[in-house]
């Protein structure tokens, strides 16, 4: 039988702080409407920029390409949606994502989980938190 430690954490995607006009303007309106499909062509409008020198600026400030920043921002709201008992196809539409699988392929490369293993972790994590029990990490089969 194989055994893979899962971790459950959950941390916020954005920080503004140091970046530049043009990207904190890209971000914010990533951030407002990551449920909408969102361009490159229109991101590099609202910052002002080439195509070419938003990407490289994008990566450069914020330290990955747009469309995985914006994967990123749907995984996340996906993660609260789950925990609040959504099931997993609602929320996958509710955050932007064409499927269900296409979610489950984005939450397991940001994740390293699937959001069932996911949510398996996170309601383990809450009963030990609950029972007195302290980890964040559990053992899935």
């Amino acid at each position: 039988m194989h055994s893979q430690t899962v971790a459950v954490t959950s941390k916020p995607i954005s920080v503004h702080a140091g970046r530049s006009s043009s990207i904190t303007r890209a971000l914010h309106f990533m951030e407002q409407n990551f449920v909408e499909p969102v361009t490159l062509s229109q991101l590099a409008a609202i910052a002002n920029l080439t195509l070419f020198r938003f990407a490289a600026m994008f990566r450069k400030e914020v330290g990955m390409p747009p469309y995985r920043y914006l994967s990123c921002l749907r995984v996340e709201q996906a993660k609260s949606l789950l925990e609040q008992g959504v099931p997993a196809a609602v929320a996958a539409a509710e955050t932007g994502f064409f499927d269900q699988s296409h979610m489950y392929r984005h939450f397991k490369r940001i994740c390293g989980v699937t959001p069932s293993q996911y949510m398996a972790a996170t309601l383990t994590s809450r009963s030990h938190r609950r029972s007195g029990q302290v980890g964040a990490f559990i053992e899935t089969h």
